[in-house]
């Protein structure tokens, strides 16, 4: 961009020596053209001669240098398409076509197709003549038109079909005027062809044959045809008798432009400009302004002239490109005022009165016309409210009138010191502040004593009269002062004030700003407040500001900036937060402010008139003409793995890509270094994201997946293209990023988790197995212990009992007491043998649960009016005597509550032999039970449910109780089969098999009334 910037020049087209100063129209002498050039040192391609701008924005250059593509960045050279090289790098013709289709001539023969990332090549063999091409065309049928050496052809959507013409001469040009008629151009004649007809027919014949490289058509629709050192010839192609006019005649032109605004541009010897009249009038040769390397080209006309989209004029020169637009910074051609420091000061009806550090004060005029009066050096100066012009120096302080110079020596004590600053009050009186000595007062001839009390006694750096006739005076460290009649009001730090220095300041009507080398404030007339700008420079450095309209405009090293509708930031609190635009080199603005202040004034007719180190320009805010163009979008290349990629919708990157590369480009080509990007990428992020100046997007980190790149632009007048560019693409995965692998990886994890989960029950059935065996052991234990020891020893105890009551006679009371407790003692030895039993095996009864359940129903149900039914469902197995008689202890429990509390008429009674479990169930119909005594586990003093659930506890196993009041009771017990069943039970290694065999062997083992 460095070099960019150095190579921003501005033409003032009015300094030509062709034609004397002021004898040019106004709209010639004031047009203002910002010229850029890019040459070797921004890559630019050298020896242009062709250009083309696609439908899309696409801007292309052709040339010695083979093709290149130009965004305003950066310049791309073409050499190839998908690995296909393009035939030369020697170009002469360039033609955007509809479609997207941008078609190549060649020097050397052939001409090219490119399309959509794909290149085809034309020669001979297709029908295209043999030679140069030098133009190309598209006609209102869309047909394709090629200039050859060989003659003329046409493309006919396939092949080139030649087009018989005159006597087979070469031809120089083809064209398509507005009117639809295809113009070609031979060495000799002009031949013509009406849109809708088939052949071609003598327009007329050439004054002078030889080379014709340029033909275009004015707003009136007159044609106009260069013919190389003889000048230019024009003619209306309506008229059947074509009788051309040559005009320029000793002039050297080999190509022509008009522009949009009807300006002739032609190329020679040097480039060109002819504004033509608006009404078609032409009486004789017009004035012509002209310019070359001295005036600023990057090097010798090619001969290539082009208007783009925005209206710009593009150049081909030996050493780069260079391109002309409409500025809205103008600057005055006035050699004597480069260099020099200098005082401006508004004068009447738009005027501008301008003294320089050199000696001369110079009237300009709105038309540019200018006149100098031979003056002594001023350093500063002031326009009073009544209009009068004063101008102070160190030789003393002088006021303008009638055109000449009253002058006034300065007091002895400030005899040759700068004028800092001048103002003058409602009074007519005149303030100067001397450099070094203090404040002054001059009023009718005469220097006035004293100055009022409390001001300071240093010079002033700013002085301002507002609108209410209050003077205000800038000095150093934060210090304001403002005079109101006789009463001087101090302003510091304590007062919010922070702008250092106040080096500028300027009123309108009730505001005041103050501009130093810290900040820019702004005064309501009870606070200060700081200027934030949040779209351009921080406010420092100011040389200059000026308010117009609702507008205030800033002056400084980076450009001239514009804070739009200022009255929407008054009356706000803490710092104001505003809004801007930049006018700078980019625009026209020639140079950094000058050290004298105030660089910036307005002009009685709201000119902003700028003073820079190397001379004056001047801005109408009235007359700025914005950019309505919004920026053409292009996605250029998507790339991965060092890999570039032509885009294209829906477009798949390998497996395994992460890092993804995008660039773009936008056609906007007035300031291209202002233009504004914010893209996003769906798939990955929501938000924008605002950039400028570099134009590509990186990401990394990119897993599989869809995306989608949306690009938008904004110019420098930020104009968006909202529609922007989209690009779809998507990254392949690998097979572990599949969606089909991580299914599989959830399965194998479900599946894994299954078989760790019945692992871990089977282990969990295994320890409690284990302790229901060591359970098992202990009792038998106990029971062989009481066996051996207690019941032996209890027997012998009885038999020598029995031994001693037998020798007790008969009649003895003892012999029957021992008797009865022999009795006694057998009944228990009796007892004891049966608990020890019980200890060894529940000693339920058959041994089969269902049937020891029917068995208890009966025991418990004898004087019950109750129907009970106990059935057996599937295969019964050996189950494990804990679990029996805890299963059986349970349901024993369940038949009690039925009976004694519930008053049931029916109790149903199933016992399930299922592979997953064992389950028992016991259903009545009696009263049902309080859900809150089964919340609460049973009524107070009754331990029944309780025990229901400690034994079910006990032993792993999972009981529910359903119940409700009025609708009975349903107990369910539920043991897993690993505790359950003495020997496994055989499954599937993954999931249970229904035991159908079991399921259906279903037996009612008891079906009975007890009355």
């Amino acid at each position: 961009m460095e070099s960019r910037l150095r190579t921003i020049l501005l033409f003032a087209l009015g300094m030509l020596s062709c034609v004397p100063a002021g004898a040019l129209d106004r709209d010639l002498t004031l047009t203002q053209f910002n010229h850029r050039t890019w040459d070797q040192r921004d890559l630019a391609p050298t020896g242009v001669e062709s250009f083309a701008q696609m439908s899309d924005g696409t801007f292309w250059l052709g040339g010695r240098d083979g093709l290149s593509a130009f965004d305003g960045n950066r310049f791309d050279p073409l050499r190839a398409v998908e690995g296909q090289n393009l035939p030369s790098t020697k170009i002469a013709a360039l033609l955007a076509a509809s479609g997207g289709r941008l078609w190549v001539g060649y020097k050397s023969g052939g001409a090219s197709l490119i399309k959509d990332g794909h290149l085809t090549n034309f020669t001979a063999n297709e029908g295209l003549p043999e030679g140069c091409v030098h133009t190309l065309a598209q006609d209102h049928d869309r047909a394709i038109w090629a200039a050859t050496d060989g003659g003329l052809a046409r493309f006919d959507g396939t092949r080139w079909q030649q087009v018989p013409l005159g006597n087979g001469a070469p031809v120089l040009r083809v064209f398509v005027s507005r009117e639809g008629t295809v113009w070609a151009v031979t060495a000799n004649a002009v031949f013509a062809r009406a849109h809708g007809e088939s052949d071609f027919a003598l327009a007329f014949e050439r004054e002078y044959p030889g080379s014709a490289r340029g033909m275009a058509q004015a707003p009136d629709g007159m044609l106009w045809l260069s013919e190389q050192d003889h000048g230019v010839v024009l003619f209306d192609p309506l008229r059947r008798d074509i009788k051309p006019r040559r005009l320029f005649a000793n002039r050297q032109i080999d190509s022509l432009l008009i522009d949009r605004d009807g300006t002739l541009w032609m190329t020679g010897d040097r480039l060109q400009r002819v504004v033509l009249p608006t009404d078609g009038s032409i009486a004789g040769d017009l004035p012509v302004q002209e310019f070359d390397q001295p005036q600023g080209l990057s090097g010798h006309l090619t001969g290539g002239l082009f208007e783009d989209r925005e209206g710009i004029v593009w150049a081909g020169t030996t050493s780069g490109i260079d391109a002309l637009n409409r500025g809205n910074v103008v600057k005055l051609p006035l050699p004597v005022l480069e260099g020099t420091e200098k005082t401006l000061i508004a004068g009447d009806a738009g005027q501008i009165w301008v003294s320089s550090s050199r000696g001369a004060l110079l009237q300009i005029d709105t038309d540019g016309q200018r006149s100098q009066i031979h003056a002594s050096s001023f350093t500063a100066g002031t326009r009073t409210a009544q209009g009068a012009i004063w101008f102070g120096g160190p030789t003393g302080i002088a006021r303008l009138l009638d055109g000449r110079l009253h002058p006034t020596p300065l007091p002895d004590e400030a005899a040759g010191h700068d004028v800092n600053a001048m103002t003058a009050d409602r009074g007519g009186v005149l303030w100067i502040s001397v450099d070094g000595k203090g404040m002054f007062r001059f009023k009718d001839g005469h220097w006035l004593e004293g100055l009022p009390a409390n001001l300071p006694s240093e010079p002033a750096l700013a002085a301002v009269a507002d609108d209410r006739g209050d003077l205000w005076f800038g000095y150093r460290d934060d210090r304001l002062a403002r005079i109101t009649g006789d009463r001087v009001q101090l302003f510091t730090a304590a007062d919010g004030l922070a702008t250092g220095t106040s080096t500028v300041l300027h009123a309108k009507g009730t505001d005041l700003w103050v501009a130093g080398e810290k900040a820019l404030m702004h005064f309501d007339g009870t606070k200060f407040r700081k200027l934030v700008p949040i779209t351009c420079q921080p406010f420092v450095g100011i040389a200059g500001m000026a308010a117009v309209g609702d507008d205030l405009w800033v002056f400084r090293s980076t450009g001239i900036s514009r804070i739009d509708s200022w009255s929407q930031y008054r009356g706000g609190s803490g710092d104001a937060q505003v809004t801007c635009k930049t006018y700078s080199a980019f625009d026209g603005l020639n140079g950094s402010p000058q050290d004298r202040r105030p660089a910036l004034i307005r002009g009685t007719d709201d000119r902003l008139w700028i003073a820079t180190g190397n001379g004056i320009s001047w801005i109408d805010p009235l007359r700025i003409v914005p950019n309505p163009l919004a920026p053409l979008l292009t996605i250029k290349t998507v790339s991965y793995d060092d890999t570039y990629r032509h885009p294209v919708q829906g477009m798949e990157l390998p497996p395994g890509t992460t890092d993804v590369q995008i660039r773009y480009a936008a056609w906007s080509m007035t300031v291209p270094e202002r233009v504004l990007f914010r893209y996003r990428l769906d798939g990955l992020s929501k938000d924008w994201r605002l950039t400028s100046g570099e134009r590509r997007a990186e990401y990394t980190n990119l897993g599989p997946g869809h995306y989608r790149f949306q690009l938008q632009a904004a110019n420098e007048d930020h104009v968006w293209n909202e529609v922007g560019a989209t690009i779809h693409f998507v990254i392949l995965p690998k097979f572990y990023q599949t969606w089909w692998f991580r299914g599989l990886c959830v399965l194998a994890f479900v599946v894994l988790l299954l078989v760790l989960t019945r692992i871990q029950v089977r282990s969990a059935n295994a320890r409690l197995r284990a302790r229901l065996e060591e359970r098992m052991l202990e009792r038998e234990r106990i029971a062989r212990e009481l066996h051996d020891t207690l019941l032996q020893g209890l027997q012998g105890l009885i038999l020598r009992f029995q031994s001693v009551a037998a020798r007790i006679p008969a009649q003895e009371p003892s012999r029957a007491m021992m008797e009865k407790v022999l009795e006694r003692a057998d009944d228990v030895m009796i007892e004891s043998r049966d608990r020890v039993k019980d200890l060894r095996s529940f000693n339920g009864g058959s041994g089969d649960l269902a049937q020891d359940i029917a068995a208890t129903g009966r025991d418990l149900l004898i004087d019950a009016r109750t129907q009970v039914r106990v059935a057996a469902h599937g295969a019964p197995r050996d189950l494990h005597p804990i679990v029996r008689e805890e299963a059986f202890l349970v349901a024993r429990e369940a038949l009690t509550n039925a009976a004694r509390h519930a008053k049931a008429n029916g109790i149903e009674v199933d016992v399930f032999y299922d592979r997953a479990a064992l389950r028992v169930v016991i259903r009545d119909d009696g009263n049902g039970i309080d859900p809150l005594i089964l919340r609460a586990g049973g009524r107070d003093g009754h331990w029944g449910l309780l025990g229901m659930r400690e034994r079910a506890k006990k032993m792993r196993a999972h009981m529910n109780i359903w119940s409700r009041v009025g609708a009975g009771t349903e107990v369910e017990l539920r043991v897993p089969a690993g505790l359950a069943y003495r020997t496994p039970v055989r499954h599937s290694r993954w999931f249970p098999i229904p035991d159908h065999r079991a399921a259906a062997d279903t037996r009612d083992l008891e079906s009975t009334k007890e009355s």
